[in-house]
């Protein structure tokens, strides 16, 4: 586990990629990746930083996925701040980044609080890390994160995501 930010200390986004960089092996590639980020649609954070949709590019990238690489992105089907134009633009940001992306929803009834990044692996392993929403690691704000790595809890995400 991490704590990031604050006052007079860098935004946690550094912080974060770094934990996502360790917690995922850079030889069993993405095939999925599942956000409970409720805020995912908003290229803005709570106290006004932009950077949301540039964050959620280099959270795919420190994944180890490239342009040209297949996988599919799944997003809460229930968003805040999810308008259809702000859907439209993250999806049209994220398709020129990579272009064989597939972006879906993840069951409806599947309901988070807390955000989880969480990755099905090529393997068919998951992993995950848990943290702030994307849009807020360029805030100052103070966070917590880390890796998902307890049995118990790796057993409820593979549970919940088939």
């Amino acid at each position: 586990m991490v704590a990031a930010g604050g006052p007079k200390a860098k935004p946690p986004r550094d912080t974060f990629l770094d934990l996502v960089r360790r917690t995922h092996p850079e030889n069993d590639p993405p095939r999925e990746v599942i956000l409970t980020d409720p805020y995912i649609y908003s290229d803005v954070s709570e106290d006004g930083h932009e950077g949301g949709f540039s964050n959620l590019v280099a959270y795919l990238e420190a994944l180890g996925i490239s342009a040209d690489d297949t996988f599919i992105l799944r997003t809460t089907p229930s968003p805040k701040r999810g308008t259809v134009t702000a859907k439209r633009n993250l999806h049209r940001h994220l398709k020129a980044q990579f272009k064989n992306i597939q972006l879906k929803d993840y069951a409806p009834q599947l309901k988070f609080h807390d955000r989880f990044y969480v990755v099905r692996h090529r393997s068919g392993k998951i992993k995950g890390v848990f943290g702030p929403s994307i849009n807020g690691l360029t805030s100052d704000a103070i966070v917590l994160m880390g890796d998902i790595d307890e049995l118990q809890p790796l057993k409820k995400l593979e549970a919940w995501f088939g």
